[in-house]
């Protein structure tokens, strides 16, 4: 019940349309005027919730498919919206490892290639002291063919590691380029990476390339090694013009004072 009710004219005893224009008699003056709820009290108010809340419950009974619908459509897209916050985390997180795995690798390709680069040093120093000291006993090789034919041999061993070192440098560099590149794109699914892919098969034929032209570069030392022992003389005579097998080992002879053998590793 309002408790700020208003009274205003009963519009029964007002011309209208209804009653034709003809005003009813008037039995009681005090039907007259009729109280008004006010509409802003806290009465008009709950009375006003409890004809929402039954109107609601009617229209939800009536209407319960449209209404399970309606919650259904708010639920996938709320589990639509939670799976790409998840897609979304995940492919942040997998470029995060992706990103962290290359500051590894290429803090470990600078460490690996200062190594390597020292490494060559220090092989190169003694192929070089090696041939400074068979330059030296040259000098001292003009009459005695034995030793002419032993520093002959022990050149073209020098030449044929040579090329063996730097085949071995070759192939490491070709390698190399594959470190800085992801086999893997980001992302969930584990997809290979095309640029990936092609590095390798450019780095696979390099490889392939460097053994060809090494195993022709130690046939043709091999080569140059029996002609020149034939024009010392003295029974000097190749052992084979040098080969590359399967293993990756490079085999030859040269001279009557024994064979080489190189093996090479990769």
């Amino acid at each position: 019940m309002c408790l700020y009710s208003n009274l205003v004219q009963n519009p029964k005893y007002k011309p209208n349309k209804k009653n034709g224009g003809h005003i009813p008699a008037v039995v009681d003056t005090r039907v007259l005027v009729v109280p008004i709820s006010c509409g802003n009290c806290i009465e008009c108010r709950k009375a006003k919730a409890r004809e929402w809340q039954l109107r609601m419950l009617e229209e939800i009974k009536e209407n319960k498919k449209l209404i399970d619908d309606y919650y259904n459509g708010l639920q996938q897209e709320r589990i639509d919206k939670n799976n790409a916050d998840i897609k979304e985390k995940e492919i942040k997180q997998n470029e995060d490892l992706l990103k962290a795995r290359k500051a590894a690798a290429d803090a470990s390709i600078e460490i690996t290639k200062a190594e390597t680069e020292a490494k060559e040093k220090l092989q190169d120093s003694y192929l070089n002291a090696i041939g400074a000291g068979i330059g030296i006993l040259k000098m001292f090789a003009e009459k005695n063919k034995g030793l002419q034919k032993a520093l002959l041999i022990a050149e073209n061993g020098l030449t044929i590691a040579r090329i063996i070192l730097d085949t071995q440098r070759g192939i490491v560099a070709a390698k190399a380029t594959l470190l800085g590149i992801p086999p893997f794109l980001p992302g969930p699914l584990p997809l290979p990476n095309p640029k990936y892919i092609k590095a390798a098969v450019l780095a696979n034929a390099s490889v392939a390339q460097a053994k060809i032209n090494a195993g022709i570069g130690i046939a043709q030392a091999l080569a140059a090694t029996a002609k020149g022992l034939s024009s010392i003389g003295g029974g000097g005579s190749a052992g084979g013009g040098g080969s590359v097998n399967a293993g990756g080992g490079v085999g030859g002879g040269a001279g009557g004072n024994g064979i080489i053998r190189l093996w090479w590793i990769y």
